[in-house]
């Protein structure tokens, strides 16, 4: 069992959760706006506001349930040796301990990092094995990330 995604997962419920009582919310504001949108300029500007917060919230909603599903499918699996998708990676990055999570198709989650497979530093670590030293370059820095542990 994959400790570390099962309680990403965890996590990623209860963000769910939180993210359809939100679009409920949004939705429900966008409508009672919209009711009142004939009335004044103010009140359309309203219901243009109340409709952007629903639909940022409805595909925020959207983007949790995706990752939920692509993670659910691996907590079962057993840990693997290498980087693939998904992954838990706990690596030295220029001296700082991180905890990174590599999956298909991030979104934003407080208190956790997780980056895309194809992102530059996510396509750098597939395949790589605890003890492993790659060096990722950006903004002419060069910076050693040492990979201490996968699973």
């Amino acid at each position: 069992m994959r400790i570390k995604l099962l309680q990403l997962v965890e996590v990623i419920r209860k963000e769910k959760k939180n993210a359809q009582r939100i679009t409920e919310g949004t939705k429900q504001s966008a409508i009672e706006a919209a009711k009142t949108a004939q009335v004044s300029y103010s009140a359309a500007g309203d219901r243009y506001h109340a409709a952007g917060s629903a639909y940022i919230a409805e595909e925020r909603s959207k983007r949790l349930e995706n990752l939920y599903l692509e993670l659910k499918q691996f907590v079962d699996q057993s840990s693997k040796e290498e980087i693939s998708v998904p992954s838990y990676i706990k690596v030295n990055f220029g001296g700082e301990i991180k905890e990174l999570y590599l999956v298909k198709n991030p979104t934003f989650l407080d208190q956790y990092q997780l980056i895309s497979k194809s992102s530059p530093i996510g396509s750098l670590l597939l395949g790589k094995k605890p003890g492993d030293v790659v060096v990722f370059n950006a903004d002419n820095k060069r910076t050693k990330i040492e990979i201490l542990e996968v699973e």
